[in-house]
């Protein structure tokens, strides 16, 4: 394949004139590069300058990324008036382009930033008399309560311009808030928690661009102090989703409700804890974001169902086009499920490819193409750049481009498949079909999980032919349904056929994710290993010519790297301090210093390692610790570690080892070559310390490598560094 290319390009080449046989024409001809290619790599490029100005370690100056911006612009409308050639051959105007492109997409995510920033929660208020009105709602599975997201808010002693803009509460009491109320409440309140060890899950980062400056809970319920506006319009969606799951609560049983409320809200908080990791372990949890199989089902459901009722009608067959008012009718229907589930990322993607498709179908037009996955990517890119960094943009659009692409490449013999079929094939193929898009897109997703997650479902094909026919047939058409009848009162019979489906999917979900080797875990890598992964990924799929070759050699030099991977054993610290962890790489276990202290840190270490089918043990439980009332030391080939519990410890473990971590007193004399103390973490945060296994003291001056999230992320405007 590859030589066949290259053979075939040097070819062209040589047939091709003087003139184009410059080395910048050369390329291009090499590269096949045509304009209608510029649609596919406009995302992609943007996309560079978006991870280009959030990987940075610093803030860059906000006048220098505006006059670059206006540099490229003003260069890339001279190299357009410069010259007349055709543009496909033109040595300037695609650079500029390309250029452009990637600072633009710097200038977005700044402008972005910028325009979001709002006051965080400098330090925890243990006692905070405070009113707010209440924005949002999220209803918390087995009648824990409710969370209360607040704005407007007045906080006891805190002046206006450091008060947060808003805040979420959590409260134990029954569901009796609307939006718009107006409430006072004593609560406690914590500024949004630092990276539990370097690259780990970024809460301030989701916090600053969600303008959430605070988080905690209420010690009483809260007192409603003014009720909710009488006006239609606020607070109508989140009224709307609140009197639908309160339909849903009184129509089924408990078991049911929380992926009820799910599928027809998209408030995803009410899934019992049990359910939620058995549809995440059996592969299923795509059902549970609503994204473009929920939107598509919904909007191809109401097009069939207007369209048959429509065809009923003789007259109005015959004189109207009935294909079209169905697509209308059904793009209306879209934009109403949208906004009633909350229009988070992937259901924004979902409306505009299923609304451009529909589009489609209202000018006689194809639906389906890579063209529309781009154009969808570049609208969110530009809106929201921050959503690059997500799991949900990047599983949803990886999902996407490799269905769309593959079933693009395999129209016809598709359409050969399907056509003069009857029942019994077309039941096959639809199966098949099932589990051709359940592989596609497993296979597509995969990657983004385990570096998001660290874990992947090896059954999840069988378990999505199970359930997918009962979602696609059942499910969703029994929503739509009661979507219809709920303003009547008549949705006790859909509900109640969308519960059986829903029961269904559940023993799917347990049945599968209780398979032995069900989940498979991996450790966390880098974001540099994912993001070029996925151009390598790319490259093959939507790039011409050589780029294609470089994808795969990419995709070769990124697996042959992995394979190379020292073995490490690995020190944690939590940037509190509070808990310290060692993870052995010759017994795969995880040691930590407390078994009741710092519970989400411990897991979030377990999940990052890959040891999650494991349990922590203490320090004293590790063959390589030394420990008593003093504290625990690590005597290591390459390097001494001490962990003193006390003052007096700290004396002696400061002239024995190399390092010495000491969290609770910040140290202000010690022998060691290293100390990680109090002073230490409040300044940098959490820690990760590297140590090759089997390493000795005389392979290197200092044996180990350390990190810190200071190090690692820098100083930024979401870094909320504690005070």
């Amino acid at each position: 394949m590859v030589l066949s290319i290259l053979t075939e390009r040097i070819a062209l080449y040589r047939s091709a004139p003087r003139e184009a046989r410059a080395f910048p024409a050369f390329l291009q001809t090499l590269c096949q590069f045509h304009i209608e290619h510029l649609i596919f790599y406009t995302p992609v490029i943007l996309s560079l300058g978006i991870a280009c100005y959030f990987s940075l370690h610093f803030e860059p100056a906000a006048s220098l990324v505006f006059n670059m911006w206006v540099g490229s612009l003003a260069l890339l409308f001279l190299c357009h008036n410069l010259t007349h050639q055709e543009f496909r051959y033109n040595k300037l105007r695609v650079p500029a382009y390309l250029l452009c492109l990637f600072i633009s997409g710097i200038f977005l995510a700044q402008h972005r930033t910028d325009q979001v920033a709002a006051p965080v929660l400098q330090k925890p208020l243990k006692f905070a008399d405070l009113s707010g009105t209440i924005r949002s709602i999220d209803i918390l599975p087995e009648h824990a309560g409710v969370r209360l997201v607040l704005n407007d808010l007045v906080i006891e002693d805190l002046p206006a311009e450091q008060t947060p803009r808003t805040i979420r509460l959590k409260i134990r009491a029954p569901l009796a808030y609307r939006p718009g109320q107006r409430v006072t409440a004593r609560a406690s309140l914590n500024p949004p928690g630092q990276m539990v060890t370097p690259n780990a899950f970024n809460f301030q980062f989701y916090s600053y661009f969600k303008q959430l400056g605070a988080v905690g809970f209420s010690y009483n319920p809260p007192d409603i102090i003014s009720p909710a506006p009488s006006s239609f319009f606020s607070g109508f969606w989140e009224s709307m989703r609140l009197w639908i799951a309160g339909k849903i609560t009184h129509a089924m049983p408990q078991s049911l409700q929380g992926v009820s409320i799910t599928f027809m809200t998209g408030e995803k908080s009410t899934i019992p804890p049990d359910d939620l990791a058995a549809m995440r372990n059996s592969g299923l949890a795509h059902l549970l974001a609503i994204s473009g199989l929920h939107v598509g089902l919904v909007a191809g459901f109401i097009f069939f169902l207007t369209r048959l009722g429509l065809a009923c009608i003789a007259d109005w067959a015959l004189k109207y086009p009935i294909k079209k008012i169905a697509a209308f009718v059904a793009l209306i229907f879209a934009i109403f499920y949208t906004c009633l589930v909350g229009a988070e990322v992937p259901t924004q993607r979902a409306l505009m490819m299923t609304g451009i498709a529909l589009f489609a179908i209202m000018i006689d037009r194809s639906p389906f193409s890579l063209r529309m996955v781009a154009l969808a990517a570049l609208v969110i890119l530009v809106f929201y750049p921050e959503s690059l960094l997500s799991a949900s943009f990047q599983m949803s659009f990886a999902a996407v481009t490799a269905l769309v692409w593959f079933y693009d490449r395999h129209r016809q013999t598709l359409q050969t498949l399907y056509r003069d079929a009857g029942i019994i094939k077309r039941g096959l193929l639809y199966i098949l079909g099932i589990a051709t898009t359940t592989l596609i897109a497993g296979s597509a997703t995969t990657l983004f999980g385990v570096y998001h997650f660290q874990s992947a479902s090896l059954y999840s094909l069988l378990a999505n032919i199970l359930a997918m026919p009962v979602v696609g047939l059942l499910v969703m058409p029994a929503a739509v349904l009661s979507y219809l009848f709920l303003p009547i009162g008549l949705e006790a019979l859909p509900l109640s056929l969308m519960g059986l489906g829903i029961q269904w999917v559940l023993y799917i979900a347990h049945f599968v994710s209780g398979l032995d080797g069900a989940v498979m875990t991996f450790p966390a890598f880098s974001s540099l290993t994912l993001g070029l992964t996925t151009l390598s990924c790319l490259g093959i799929m939507i790039g011409p010519g050589i780029l294609r070759l470089a994808g795969i050699a990419g995709l070769l030099s990124l697996t042959t790297l992995s394979l190379l991977h020292k073995p490490m054993n690995i020190i944690l610290i939590s940037p509190e301090g509070s808990l310290t962890g060692f993870y052995s790489e010759s017994e795969q276990t995880l040691y930590v210093s407390s078994l009741q202290m710092g519970r989400y840190e411990r897991e979030s270490w377990e999940s990052r390692l890959g040891t999650r089918s494991k349990k922590p043990l203490k320090f004293s439980a590790s063959p390589l610790m030394q420990c008593d009332t003093q504290g625990c030391r690590l005597p290591l080939p390459s390097l001494k570690i001490a962990f003193p519990a006390n003052l007096y410890a700290l004396r002696e473990d400061c002239l024995w080892a190399d390092l010495v971590i000491f969290s609770t007193w910040s140290v202000k004399q010690c022998a060691a070559a290293q100390v990680i103390d109090r002073r230490f973490l409040r300044r940098e945060g959490a820690v990760r310390i590297d140590i090759p296994a089997g390493s000795t003291s005389a392979d290197a001056a200092r044996p180990y490598r350390l990190y810190t999230v200071r190090q690692s992320h820098g100083v930024r405007p979401w870094r909320n560094a504690p005070q």
